[in-house]
């Protein structure tokens, strides 16, 4: 048996550690010279490198075929309308053609380049809807759509083109964001085809990064936050139950709803937990009792509430929720607890409370728009229930003991559709129980198409909660090419379940990828199968 190391490619010129993110523009206009620098900035924050390779839309087919792109990360796409279908307005107006024909002609272009990308090719693909910001009808007719409102109805037939794991940018929106005036450039429109700002391309990339983010799981996991100025107005200990401020109007709107956000996070996947200097019973009085009160006790993983130092609070809800501290960001409106934490727990993303701030603060976040509400319960409850774990575990003086008391049940088989999405978050996801390979929705199934490939889904029960499906392991003709197990399920001998498996499939070679944090596992697997 072999652990075949995979090597990272590098850029001669970048860090020899820095991940690589190849990313293929396929447009009919020239986003240039902005959006290739602005790329290369936003993904080194995250120790990633660019290559960014430019495809011309009308020769897409020449060039992807000239070219070697079966690593592509991500294919985006983005053609001008204007540019697709020259003088819309007139053709619709003269009657050469309807506004049905002209729709339809649109989206067959666009069919046609999908369909060959997917046919093709197996990265998630980044499609930029069309606008109509540049027409200069307006300066005659007013602010009214000219156009029948093409975009919009293109855009509406462009999403239900798009599978799952590929997404639809609200263009529109990007530009409403900075001004319409703002995002374009007149003068390299006439000269090099380029007809956007430099603000526009630059919040076109980061609309690009932030995607790459969601694509692949790339967000922290839990947020935890401080109640007095944060979740309501004015402090609890001083002004009592009756004296805080929260609702629908007046002074506690703003707290009402940055508590819808706070909720939407929580719907989307993200562990909220409670750190607050005040009385426990207080505190959970508010949640539980108070009218205006989004948040309730339920959708709260972790309460450390009591007067002790917040440093030590967070490493406490770090080890109860069983995660690292570089998934963690807090949030608090004391400038003094947002310095101590930097300063001591410089993992954990630290935000100071605002009210005009905090949402884009907040970007720190990358959630898939997808919400799967049963997968969302069992991973919240899971971690919900860990400080119950942790004192089953005190009252056992050995290990199996206590993994008897907890009545757990391993079920191992062969994924079905339905889960390939999260063995895709999970492969995606996964740092320290990994073999460190990495697929996205597309290439998990691109897989499971082959005959020689088996594909195994790991579902864990125990007397707390059902924690879903935590981990995953994928076998080429006797290559182990995948094996993650979510940290919730650590320490509890479901390795070794997953291992037996392994035996089962006369396991020759395996595919290994440094994350910086699994070389355990490697060395676990490796003396397993030795025997």
């Amino acid at each position: 048996m072999k652990i075949l190391e995979l090597q990272k490619q590098v850029d001669s010129i970048r860090n020899e550690n820095f991940e690589i993110s190849n990313i293929t523009v396929i447009s009919n206009i020239v986003l240039e010279p902005y959006l290739e620098p602005c790329l290369k900035m936003l993904f080194a924050e995250n120790e990633y490198n660019v290559f960014l390779r430019q495809v011309l839309y009308d020769d897409y087919r020449v060039e992807l075929n000239d070219l070697i792109y079966d690593k592509c990360n991500l294919f985006v796409v983005f053609l001008n309308f204007d540019v697709l279908i020259d003088d819309v307005v007139n053709i619709i107006a003269c009657g050469e053609k309807s506004s049905a024909q002209v729709i339809e002609e649109v989206y067959s272009l666009c069919e046609e380049l999908y369909n060959y990308l997917k046919q093709n090719y197996e990265a998630t693909v980044v499609w930029f809807g069309f606008e109509d910001y540049y027409c200069q009808c307006k300066n005659v007719v007013g602010h009214v759509s000219v156009s029948r409102l093409l975009v919009d109805k293109i855009n509406i037939k462009l999403e239900e083109m798009l599978v799952i794991e590929d997404v639809l940018v609200d263009t529109k929106r990007i530009i409403a964001e900075i001004g319409i005036n703002s995002a374009y450039d007149i003068n390299s429109k006439y000269r090099w085809n380029a007809p956007y700002s430099k603000k526009a391309v630059k919040k076109m990339a980061c609309e690009i990064k932030k995607q790459y983010n969601i694509i692949n799981n790339m967000t922290p996991k839990c947020i935890v936050l401080d109640c007095d100025n944060v979740l309501w107005g004015g402090i609890l200990s001083e002004d009592g139950f009756d004296g805080i401020h929260l609702g629908r109007n007046g002074l506690g709107r703003s707290y009402y709803d940055f508590q819808k956000f706070i909720l939407t996070l929580y719907y989307h996947g993200v562990i909220l937990a409670v750190c607050s200097k005040n009385d426990l019973t207080d505190v959970k009085k508010v949640f539980n009792e108070h009218d205006e009160m989004i948040l309730k006790e339920e959708y709260i993983s972790c309460f450390k509430v009591n007067w002790a130092n917040k440093i030590e609070n967070i490493k406490e809800i770090s080890d109860d929720l069983n995660i690292g501290l570089s998934s963690i960001v807090f949030v608090d409106d004391s400038i003094f607890e947002i310095e101590a934490v930097k300063k001591f727990l410089p993992e954990v993303t630290t935000i100071l409370y605002d009210r005009d701030s905090i949402y884009n603060e907040l970007g720190c976040f990358s959630l898939n728009k997808e919400v799967n509400l049963q997968q969302i319960q069992e991973r919240i409850t899971t971690y919900a229930t860990n400080l119950q774990r942790k004192q089953l575990r005190a009252q056992y003086d050995n290990f199996e003991s206590y993994l008897v008391s907890l009545e757990m049940k391993v079920d191992i088989h062969l994924a079905r559709e339905i889960e390939f999405n999260r063995i895709a978050e999970l492969s995606q996801r996964t740092n320290k129980r990994t073999m460190g390979m990495r697929y996205s929705l597309s290439q998990i199934r691109e897989k499971v198409k082959k005959e020689s490939y088996k594909l195994y889904s790991v579902f864990v029960t125990d007397k707390f909660s059902n924690l879903g499906l935590i981990g995953t392991i994928g076998i080429d003709d006797r290559v182990l090419d995948l094996f993650c197990l979510s940290c919730r399920a650590l320490g509890r001998g479901v390795e070794d379940r997953m291992i037996q498996v392994l035996h089962e499939n006369d396991i020759e070679d395996v595919l290994f990828k440094s994350t910086g944090k699994n070389e355990e596992l490697k060395l676990i697997i490796e003396a397993a199968l030795r025997k």
